[in-house]
């Protein structure tokens, strides 16, 4: 009977592991104490078991502690290796350009949420064809549709293709008052963002105001390596050959600046290739053609890039990668070249700017007015180079972090 009022060996053990500090007599039953008799004493055992392992689970150990101390001492990466490649819109996400060499990547849907991805802007915009919605005035143009989520549906209306919502703009164009108008679409304009469903996340957050930029930089780097590539493949196609009339918002400086940039990169790409042979020197029309993003087009080749592989072929048709925007060159014949000088209508004149549709991103803004390649060329110094180097030292020591 005595034998039975006494706790098991194992526990008494295992108490002596965890209290070690405390003394065994604080635990020890006295001669008058006894288990309590409602538990039975194998129940209590597994109980007290699994009560101890689960505070041994949550205490420290030597090697966790150690564990600890390492990961503050050696550093951790904080993102994980990557074991499939990553997507176009990835890779445009982290600042990547498309040259015109290289095919624009797969579009994703105009209903995907992405407020602020280049692409996902240009497939709504898409949707705004020449023929499918009549260009409205600022704000209520496609681009302020398109940045706030909504997608031409049909010629007077918009809808989200996230919570379908669909906006009817047929009375708005039955306004003949010009003034009127202007102002009718002002006030919706304001409205527009919150047309949108509770639930929608296009009610949440909107595109940034430079995401037509950025979408511009991404599908047209104003850089010369591009550029000359397409000015070139312009050239070799026939398309600046053509005797046409044409202008552009670059003046005559500019214009001449262009082409010598643009020609001095060629000469020294030519000069660096292993196989060299002598170009052609590039003309005023093809660089400005380039310049704007003109693309020569084939209705049964490749047209949404320069392909240097493939053999030339001659068009004199030329079209815009981002807006669609084909035009056929014979319609801006030069009068020198009619039949008919005298009479007959007056010939065009093509616009290299105003002949993209009104949403192009190469319409956005005066843009190439930044750009180095409409400078005189300067070659660059040693002297040039060492004090540039200079003056980055100079911002790099004044970091608050260095001193």
């Amino acid at each position: 009977m005595s034998s039975s009022s006494e706790p098991d060996e194992d526990l008494r053990d295992v108490f002596k592991l965890l209290y070690a500090d405390e003394k065994e007599e604080d635990w020890a039953f006295s001669d008058d104490e006894e288990p309590p008799s409602s538990i039975s004493r194998d129940a209590e055992v597994e109980q007290v078991e699994e009560d101890i392992i689960q505070c041994i689970g949550g205490k420290y150990t030597k090697k966790r502690f150690f564990d600890a101390l390492d990961s503050l001492i050696s550093p951790v990466s904080a993102k994980k290796p990557r074991i499939y490649p990553s997507s176009p819109l990835q890779a445009l996400a982290r600042g990547l350009t498309i040259t015109s060499s290289t095919p624009l990547p797969p579009l994703p849907p105009p209903e995907l949420y992405a407020p602020f991805s280049p692409l996902p802007l240009l497939s709504r915009l898409r949707t705004f064809t020449y023929h499918s919605f009549p260009d409205l005035e600022t704000p209520l143009d496609a681009v302020s549709l398109a940045k706030l989520g909504w997608i031409c549906s049909s010629r007077t209306a918009v809808s989200c293709g996230h919570c379908k919502r669909i906006i009817d703009l047929a009375s708005l164009f039955g306004i003949t008052d010009a003034k009127l108008r202007k102002e009718v679409s002002r006030r919706l304009a304001g409205a527009l963002g919150d047309k949108h469903t509770a639930a929608c996340p296009w009610r949440v957050k909107q595109c940034p105001d430079d995401l037509l930029g950025r979408l511009r930089r991404t599908i047209h780097p104003p850089i010369s390596s591009s550029l000359v590539v397409l000015a070139e493949g312009l050239q070799s196609d026939g398309v600046a050959e053509q005797t046409i009339r044409w202008s552009s918002p670059l003046s005559t400086e500019q214009s001449s600046h262009l082409q010598a940039n643009l020609l001095r990169h060629s000469q020294r790409s030519t000069t660096q290739s292993s196989d060299a042979k002598e170009t052609e020197p590039i003309s005023p029309l093809a660089a400005v053609l380039a310049l704007f993003a003109w693309y020569p087009y084939h209705p049964h080749g490749v047209s949404s890039h320069i392909d240097q592989e493939s053999p030339a072929s001659s068009t004199d048709i030329i079209h815009c990668r981002a807006c669609q925007r084909r035009i056929g060159l014979w319609t801006f014949a030069s009068p020198s070249s009619s039949t008919n000088r005298d009479g007959g209508t007056e010939k065009r004149v093509l616009n290299v700017y105003e002949e993209h549709l009104a949403w192009c991103p190469i319409r956005e803004a005066q843009w190439w007015t930044e750009s180095p390649l409409v400078r005189p060329p300067s070659e660059p110094t040693s002297a040039g180079v060492s004090k540039g180097w200079v003056k980055v030292s100079d911002k790099v020591e004044r970091k608050k972090w260095r001193k």
